[in-house]
């Protein structure tokens, strides 16, 4: 059996990008650069927790991804034993089609990774939003270690990471301590 070449010029390429992309909605947004200070201020609540699951919902603003951590340990606020988290972006599928909508800054989570999380909880909803978007999600390794920024002590296990989060909080640097 012969297969037939199949080839698409330039102008066709850009019109079905185009169409493809008239599909999605286009936002624009910025994160102002936080250090860690004020990450730590500005949270309500900080966790060490795994994902658990992760859906996706279509609103007005786009797709959004609610991750559902089980919290391991709580280095600050009030926390119950799962915790939700909303982020911007996700995948989802529209007309049949598998889309993926990427937002800049926006962590994304798999089932079974673990974080060290810094939350403020939503004003209309029972879930949680990332301080400073990403800037508030450091990853926890494998071996139980997370990378805080140098300034803070660098590489260390979660117990450290915690002792760190803990005592800087009751210092209050950085700001207000809510």
């Amino acid at each position: 059996m012969k297969l037939k070449k199949f080839t698409l010029s330039g102008a066709a390429c850009a019109a079905m990008l185009m169409a493809s992309s008239s599909m999605l909605p286009a936002h624009a947004s910025s994160t102002k650069h936080m250090n860690f200070d004020e990450i730590v201020a500005d949270a309500e609540v900080c966790v060490a927790a795994e994902a658990v699951s992760i859906n996706f919902v279509e609103t007005a603003s786009g797709v959004q991804t609610l991750t559902t951590f089980s919290v391991q340990d709580v280095a600050f606020g009030p926390a119950g034993s799962t915790i939700t988290v909303r982020t911007d972006g996700g995948d989802f599928v529209r007309n049949g089609i598998a889309l993926s909508e990427v937002v800049a800054g926006s962590p994304r989570f798999m089932a079974g990774q673990s974080a060290l999380l810094f939350l403020d909880k939503s004003q209309t909803t029972d879930d949680y939003a990332i301080v400073g978007s990403s800037q508030g999600a450091f990853a926890i390794g494998q071996n139980d270690s997370v990378q805080l920024p140098q300034t803070e002590g660098g590489l260390m296990d979660i117990e450290a990471a915690l002792t760190v989060v803990r005592e800087q909080r009751a210092s209050g640097v950085g700001g207000d301590v809510r």
